[in-house]
C-alpha cells in the first residue's frame, strides 16, 4: 500500500486486492472491493474473501475499516479480529450482494458495535439506512443560513 508511518490516507485503488494477514502473517485473504456511502462520503466497510478454513461456505465478508491495521512493510493489511469472532460477522454471497438493504446495513452495524468498532448510530452518527428512507439529514448539504441558528434545516 506505500503508506508512509503515520499517514491517514491511502488511496482506494491500493486496498483492492490488498492481502489480508493474521496477527501472525500469515495470508488469510484479499480486500474483494470497498463500500462508500455516497451520501457522506464515508468508506462503509471492506469487502474481505476470505481463504478456505478462515471462514465458512465461500461467502464475503463485510469489516469496518477499523477492524485493520496496516503491516510492517504497508503492502498488506492485518486483521484484527479473531477468527473466532468472524463466524458472527456479516457474510453474504458473491453474485447477492447487499447493496441499500437495510436488514443487512443493520445486522453490520450491530455486530461492528457488538465487536468494539463503534459503527452505527450508536457511535454518535444518525443511521444512514433511516436517514435514506426518512429524509432526514441533520443539514447535510445545506449552509449555516439554511439551517438556522438552532443547526436545523429552515425552508
Amino acid at each position: 500500500m506505500q503508506a508512509s508511518a503515520g499517514a491517514r490516507f491511502v488511496r482506494l485503488s491500493k486496498l483492492l486486492d490488498a492481502d489480508v494477514e493474521d496477527a501472525n502473517g500469515k495470508d488469510v485473504g484479499d480486500i474483494e472491493d470497498v463500500v462508500v456511502n455516497m451520501r457522506t462520503g464515508h468508506v462503509r466497510y471492506a469487502v474481505i474473501d476470505f481463504d478456505p478454513g478462515w471462514f465458512k461456505d465461500d461467502k464475503l465478508v463485510a469489516l469496518p475499516m477499523g477492524a485493520f491495521s496496516a503491516s510492517r512493510d504497508d503492502d498488506d493489511l492485518i486483521v484484527k479480529v479473531d477468527q473466532a469472532k468472524l463466524a458472527d460477522a456479516p457474510a453474504f454471497d458473491r453474485n447477492r450482494w447487499p447493496e441499500n438493504d437495510r436488514t443487512f446495513a443493520n445486522s453490520f452495524d450491530r455486530w461492528s458495535r457488538d465487536a468494539g468498532y463503534g459503527v452505527g448510530p450508536t457511535a454518535g452518527r444518525e443511521d444512514d439506512m433511516n436517514r435514506a428512507t426518512t429524509g432526514t439529514s441533520r443539514g447535510v448539504g445545506t449552509s449555516p443560513a439554511e439551517r438556522g441558528a438552532s443547526g436545523a434545516r429552515t425552508q
